[in-house]
């Protein structure tokens, strides 16, 4: 069976890494897998793909991120996950002349010109599209708004496995005023997880996957998934 996977950093990690991941635990005599996916990729530029290769697989498993990212292909970095991203860049003197033109244009427009409720609806127009063109596609949210009025989900997306982790190591906490925090990595320092999860997630999602592709059943909730047992240097690479 070919099977075709669309979507961003919860379906694509570092070489390094992706013995870990569960689309490599997927591949075997009987599925082969083709990733399409990349970090910090938008729901436009995965939908594109979709559009030009659903046709050559069996199956199509499409992770479904966040709207308001951004792909330009014109820079030599295409993936923008946010503003933040950009906002971060921007500080870099050595930034190209031609760089730093779209991307503070792209600042601009995040700040004064974008329509928040167009890009929902673009988003929601696309994973329609998606379920109507192969409606035995798998289709999974990666964050909690990724398909709030698409269809009907079990609550649990991609980040809600993620945050199991960061939880857990107290990578992310409150703080005295109530407000969320993340500890940051050290400089030059990675996650060290694949696709955001620990490796025991990766294997019990990956084996959801499985049962899947053999009944076209699929189920997914918070609780099915684990805490790590690993230290947290296994899997973060943290400043002091």
């Amino acid at each position: 069976m070919k099977v075709a996977v669309f979507g961003d950093s919860f379906a694509h990690t570092e070489p390094w890494n992706e013995d870990r991941a569960w689309y490599s635990l997927l591949n075997g005599p009987d599925v082969s897998i083709t990733n399409f996916a990349h970090t910090g990729s938008s729901v436009w530029y995965s939908y594109d793909l979709f559009q030009k290769n659903h046709h050559l697989y069996d199956r199509c498993i499409f992770l479904v991120t966040n709207w308001g990212r951004f792909y330009t292909p014109q820079l030599q970095q295409p993936f923008w996950p946010g503003i933040n991203q950009i906002e971060d860049t921007l500080k870099n003197s050595n930034l190209s002349h031609n760089d730093r033109n779209v991307l503070t244009s792209m600042f601009n427009w995040i700040v004064f010109g974008r329509n928040e409720a167009q890009e929902v609806s673009l988003q929601e127009l696309m994973v329609k599209d998606i379920i109507t063109i192969r409606s035995d596609s798998l289709v999974i949210p990666c964050f909690d708004y990724s398909m709030s009025r698409v269809k009907d989900w079990s609550n649990c997306s991609m980040f809600d496995i993620h945050t199991i982790d960061m939880l857990h190591y107290g990578i992310e906490y409150q703080n005295s005023r109530g407000m969320w925090q993340r500890k940051p990595l050290r400089p030059g320092g990675r996650e060290l997880r694949a696709c955001h999860m620990n490796d025991k997630n990766n294997s019990i999602f990956a084996n959801k996957i499985k049962e899947w592709l053999k009944t076209e059943k699929f189920s997914m909730k918070k609780e099915d998934f684990v805490t790590a047992i690993e230290p947290v240097e296994y899997y973060f690479e943290l400043g002091s």
